[in-house]
């Protein structure tokens, strides 16, 4: 009689990694069925090799059995437009377009683009220009929370030149303000127009926002999660989380929608 191939190994040692953790998944199965749920946002935490992507994946695949659409990314997406930009194109491939969003998602990533190929845009403006540490340079560090501590060791007449610098380009480069507004703040421009989109695909479907590896997440990419409430979405959208740091004490204004196993992968934050 032939071995079996590769797959009824993967299968087995796969079906190993939930031994004890039946437990998760049912709480995530009551949860997430429920169309007023207790719990919005799964945490999956575990160090390397302990399963958190398989559990995940088992996750994702009880939430389409009860309808949703799914979206995720990982460390490849490097900010929060980037992980938008993708959750958006794989909602677009399921059928369900974000048309505002996209088209103005369109006009951020064209405008960047233009940057990028432009030779007299100042050194490290396109590197970091989508990111939370930019944003601070213009309006204050100090008002938005984590990236004081990005800027502890650059000096202050650094970042207040370099800011005026880039907006003195912006200026030159984009005589339309909205897309110099665009350009310079993308992350609070793109994040309600995405949510009002996906808010009205969810009068006809859940949907399930999925981060994986989320110990290499871009520091604003935290910052925009627990900032989530202030973009009012709706019921239908939940977000699972996957990565090896249990969450510290900021994530408190999120801890009571947060499913928290307490079996040896832990879902919490």
């Amino acid at each position: 009689m032939a071995d079996g191939d590769w797959n009824e190994v993967y299968e087995e040692v796969e079906a190993e990694y939930f031994v004890g953790r039946e437990q998760e998944l049912e709480s995530f199965h009551l949860n997430i069925r429920l169309s007023k749920p207790r719990f919005l946002i799964y945490y999956i935490t575990g160090q390397g090799g302990a399963g958190k992507t398989t559990l995940l994946n088992r996750g994702k695949a009880i939430a389409q059995e009860y309808g949703f659409l799914l979206a995720d990314c990982d460390e490849q997406q490097h900010n929060v437009p980037s992980v938008l930009g993708r959750f958006a194109q794989q909602l677009t491939d399921q059928g369900f377009p974000l048309k505002d969003f996209n088209e103005r998602n369109k006009t951020y990533r064209q405008k960047m683009h233009e940057i990028e190929n432009d030779p007299e845009a100042p050194q490290g403006l396109v590197a970091t220009l989508a990111r939370t540490v930019v944003r601070a340079a213009f309006i204050g560090a100090d008002s938005i929370p984590g990236v004081r501590k990005g800027l502890e060791f650059v000096s202050r007449e650094i970042v207040e030149t370099q800011a005026s610098e880039w907006a003195t380009y912006l200026a030159k480069k984009f005589s339309n303000r909205d897309e110099m507004a665009l350009v310079r703040d993308p992350i609070s421009i793109l994040t309600p127009i995405f949510f009002k989109d996906v808010n009205e695909i969810c009068q006809k479907r859940k949907v399930l926002l999925c981060f994986d590896n989320f110990e290499a997440a871009p520091s604003e990419l935290v910052v925009w999660i627990l900032r989530l409430r202030e973009y009012k979405p709706s019921q239908g959208i939940r977000i699972a989380i996957a990565g090896r740091d249990l969450p510290g004490a900021k994530w408190d204004a999120l801890r009571k929608i947060t499913l928290r196993s307490r079996q040896r992968i832990k879902v919490s934050i």
